[in-house]
């Protein structure tokens, strides 16, 4: 029984320790770092693409902002 065990253990080290790749082959692949951006309206953006460039921040719609504000300060619940 312990042959057994030790012959199970051996094969699956062995295996675990062959090359094996997840990856398609012959593909170009860019590992980007894991930074954030932080953006003017506090959301965080990160890197992407080929050349590991921030990705845009979102559009602030300041007209939506000012609404709600405005709407806040006569005393309007809003449901969201």
């Amino acid at each position: 029984m312990k042959q057994i065990n030790i012959a199970l253990i051996s094969i699956f080290l062995l295996s675990a320790c062959t090359p094996q790749s997840v990856l398609p082959p012959n593909q170009n692949y860019t590992a980007c770092t894991l930074e954030a951006k932080i953006c003017p309206d506090g959301l965080a953006v990160g890197r992407t693409g080929p050349n590991c460039e921030f990705a845009a921040c979102p559009e602030v719609v300041e007209d939506i902002i000012l609404i709600l504000i405005a709407a806040l300060r006569v005393g309007i619940t809003l449901m969201v």
